[in-house]
């Protein structure tokens, strides 16, 4: 079995770099032929993943979510796609948690030794993947602000802290989302297409199912300028008690399987922790059932 290890050298406080020697002895008793490539650059896990489908069997990767969602795009909708095995070294990785992969360098080795590949869905942006989460309003934008030597310092303290400086002074979002059998046009405080069980480490959808073919779309109603503080009671509960909690008549949750969003050119929209804009004011979102083969614990699935 061939297999193609993948690390970011610099997340989780360089734990790739610092447990090289260990994650390449542990892999290369598993397969037969391990290649080992550290990415050098943005983009770089994206052309990696691309250029190793139809030649590895495997692909392991070991990084934060943004690296795994760089995979994610090199992979997205190719033939001959390796099975992914993901070693989360991020400061939240929730994409790990969500589908049961240990969060421990060990743990999620031991898992991609023994566990089971199975299918999950992945999603499109525009031109753009994602496996886990698109959102815009109040504290998304913390994953891509908040600075590399802050968070290596504080991990995911990091990303409350910069969250909570920004509280009481983000604008409403005005937003037209176009989907089957509806249409909504107001502003927000809060959006989110869910396809995970959790969210910046809060649990949000304890029903999460990860190849069903759709995402779970909440959005937070705010009419004002900036997002008021009814709108933020209302997020707030929705952080604590999850998307199927009881919430404001301001919160509408939908199942959607594709829609098309109208948005301000200059917003920016959080893209599995990654931010993007889209200039020409308008994307179109599908979900793709078995978009990727990951491996996973077998008691969690």
């Amino acid at each position: 079995m061939k297999c193609l290890y993948i690390y970011n050298p610099y997340s989780g406080k360089s734990k790739a770099e610092k447990k090289k020697e260990y994650i390449v002895s542990m892999l290369s008793q598993h397969f037969s032929q391990l290649e080992v490539v550290k990415t050098e650059r943005p983009g770089h896990a994206k052309e990696l993943a691309e250029a190793s489908c139809g030649q590895y069997d495997y692909l392991v990767v070991a990084g934060g979510d943004g690296t795994l969602n760089e995979v994610v795009n090199g992979l997205a909708e190719k033939d001959n796609k390796p099975i992914l095995g993901y070693i989360p070294l991020g400061t939240v990785n929730d994409f790990a948690h969500s589908v049961g992969i240990p969060r421990s360098i060990k743990g999620a080795i031991k898992t991609i030794i023994s566990g089971t590949p199975i299918q999950h869905e992945i999603f499109k942006a525009g031109e753009r993947y994602g496996v886990y989460v698109c959102a815009m309003g109040v504290g998304t934008s913390s994953s891509y602000t908040t600075k590399q030597k802050v968070k290596k310092k504080l991990g995911k303290s990091a990303y409350f802290l910069d969250g909570f400086f920004k509280l009481f002074n983000t604008k409403t979002i005005p937003l037209t989302i176009e989907f089957e059998g509806g249409k909504i046009q107001s502003s927000f405080g809060l959006m989110l297409a869910i396809n995970s069980k959790y969210v910046a480490s809060f649990k949000l959808n304890k029903n999460f199912r990860f190849n069903d073919g759709y995402v779970d779309f909440v959005i937070v109603e705010d009419k004002h300028k900036k997002v008021k503080f009814p709108a933020l009671l209302t997020i707030a509960r929705l952080l604590a008690f999850g998307i199927g909690g009881k919430h404001a008549k301001r919160t509408t949750r939908l199942r959607l399987k594709k829609f098309t969003m109208t948005l301000p050119k200059d917003a920016i929209v959080n893209l599995d922790g990654e931010g993007m804009k889209f200039k020409e004011g308008k994307f179109d979102f599908e979900v793709i059932q078995n978009g990727l083969q990951i491996i996973v614990k077998n008691k969690e699935r």
